[in-house]
């Protein structure tokens, strides 16, 4: 039932794009099953925009036709069963609710309330969100998960006011981890980037700077704090934090949300 990811420019960009040629698929003479799953991604896929904040950018017009052939489609869904298919079926099943959602959202009508506020959205997938790196149907799954944490929220916001640096040797962009609120922060790209790494699942960038300070950025609203024999602290909040190096300083302990890392520095 899922596509590989396709990457694009943003999620927009790629939400238009195939919500366009559904459209025009579902609008034609002949309607495959193809076209069918393709219109019920782009249904999917409304969620994680309307998560994003971005569903407002899309044309009135593409909303009520999306909204019309959509409705349509699901009249449809139980064509793509499949007796001797159980991994089929069972697919088809959990990608209704999305696309009934997608509705929902194409209609301007308002998000169900939370049921929730504790779950738990991956660093790496709310990048994915934003970027649009997944299938329509994993995107809304990830969506929803989102409307269910206040903390995945404040990380998506934060993502999303940040921009990505790019020239990076992949020629992909990198993403720059940001801090939410609280005293200045150092600016990444003034700085080296001597590790990348994930703690309790969260992605984590240390930068070292030229005056002997170290500072470490997260894209999740998660409590940071540098430490260690010969480093002094100077800033731990959330999303980010900062201490001095002293002369004598060949490691920095790292603390994420309760979990220690030790660094070797150089």
């Amino acid at each position: 039932m899922t596509r590989p990811p396709t990457h694009a420019s943003s999620l927009l960009d790629r939400y238009l794009r195939q919500a366009e040629a559904a459209i025009r698929a579902r609008e034609g003479v002949e309607e495959r099953d193809a076209d069918l799953e393709a219109i019920l991604e782009v249904l999917a896929m409304t969620v994680a925009l309307e998560v994003m904040g971005e569903l407002v950018r899309v044309p009135p017009a593409t909303r009520e036709s999306l909204r019309r052939v959509g409705a349509r489609a699901l009249l449809q869904i139980g064509t793509l069963l499949s007796d001797d298919d159980e991994d089929r079926a069972e697919a088809v099943r959990l990608i209704g609710p999305y696309a009934r959602d997608g509705i929902r959202a194409l209609a301007g009508k308002e998000a169900p309330a939370p049921r929730r506020d504790d779950a738990i959205v991956l660093d790496a997938e709310l990048v994915g969100l934003s970027r649009g790196q997944f299938d329509g149907f994993r995107l809304a799954e990830i969506a929803w998960r989102v409307r269910e944490s206040s903390a995945a929220k404040r990380a998506l916001g934060m993502l999303r006011r940040v921009e990505p640096e790019r020239g990076d040797a992949s020629g992909e962009p990198r993403l720059r981890l940001a801090a939410d609120g609280g005293a200045p922060m150092r600016d990444p790209s003034s700085g080296r980037r001597i590790a990348e790494l994930t703690v309790a699942d969260h992605a984590i960038e240390l930068h070292r700077f030229d005056d002997g300070a170290i500072a470490a950025y997260a894209a999740s609203a998660v409590m940071l704090r540098l430490g260690g024999e010969h480093v002094t602290s100077r800033v731990s909040r959330a999303g980010y934090a900062e201490a001095s190096l002293g002369e004598s300083a060949t490691r920095v302990e790292l603390d994420v949300a309760g979990t220690t890392t030790t660094l070797e520095i150089s």
